[in-house]
């Protein structure tokens, strides 16, 4: 086990030193996630690696399942665990439900544009892969692991699941939170969108652009809606490219979203239904959101 202390201000140096030899550590200045990550991956001696995040869990069989998973797998392959949100009720931290949905006809390349991914803590992935794809990219600030998957998945590598028994649990702050995951600063949006500008360059210089030119239409799409609200020119240029490439096939989401947009359009649907939102409208017209 290794531990990157990327340059905590809250004890964690002394309690990651209270572990003693049992695991390897070091501290580093503040730098971001993807060089902490990359730090760990220079250290490590094993033929498999996984990435757990300073306030997610794994369970207690996460890496021998996944293990096994892998041993078994064709080469170039990727095991991800069950997995599930943990999020705060005000009193504790409890699990949610697996609600993620599965990726569009099994392929996992779309499936991470529109947001249908696994978590980084629950992956496992062959030292020698992450290696070849030149690691993490640290000039991005947001949707690192995002970028990081789709990378592998178009140089052609394949995602196995593993049978474990209990989930990993990735923590989930909220919209206030200060967490990678939660960002929307403008340079937290810009990653997200030079994240999927990265995959579509690498899909035509790999020849294969045609096949997910929709997908990459709606990543973008699936962008400008989530980010309207807090970065709204990063969010309409977003939508641009989506609709450059796919016009309105790249419209993404659920039925009433979908039909809302068409109807409003993108930005008058998503000022609709955060307004709706915040006058306290039930649980079936703030689903116009997704």
């Amino acid at each position: 086990m290794i531990v990157i202390d990327d340059g905590s201000t809250d004890g964690s140096s002394e309690v990651i030193a209270s572990f003693g030899a049992r695991i390897r550590s070091e501290q580093l200045p503040h730098g971001g996630a993807p060089r902490a990550r990359n730090r760990g991956l220079a250290l490590a001696t094993g033929q498999a690696v996984t990435f757990l995040d300073a306030d997610d869990l794994l369970a207690h069989d996460t890496i021998a399942a996944s293990l096994v998973a892998l041993a078994v797998a064709p080469q170039r392959s990727v095991v991800a665990a069950p997995w599930c949100y943990l999020v705060s009720d005000g009193a504790g931290w409890r699990p949610t439900p697996h609600d993620v949905k599965p990726a569009p006809n099994g392929d996992p390349l779309a499936g991470w544009l529109v947001r249908r991914y696994q978590a980084t803590a629950s992956m496992l992935w062959p030292t020698t892969l992450v290696h070849e794809l030149g690691g993490w990219d640290e000039t991005l600030t947001k949707n690192q692991d995002g970028d990081l998957a789709m990378r592998a998945f178009v140089a052609g590598a394949r995602l196995r699941f593993s049978l474990a028994r209990g989930p990993v649990l990735y923590r989930h702050h909220g919209a206030g939170s200060h967490s990678i995951a939660s960002g929307t600063r403008v340079c937290d949006v810009d990653s997200c969108i030079r994240v999927i500008d990265k995959i579509a360059a690498a899909l035509r210089a790999a020849g294969r652009f045609e096949p997910y030119r929709v997908w990459v239409a709606r990543g973008y799409h699936e962008l400008a809606r989530l980010y309207y609200s807090s970065q709204p020119e990063l969010a309409r240029g977003a939508a641009a490219k989506g609709h450059e490439l796919a016009g309105v096939r790249a419209i993404w989401g659920s039925l009433p979203h979908r039909m809302a947009t068409l109807v409003l359009g993108l930005e008058r649907k998503e000022w609709l239904a955060a307004t709706l939102a915040r006058c306290g409208i039930g649980d079936e017209l703030r689903r116009l959101r997704r």
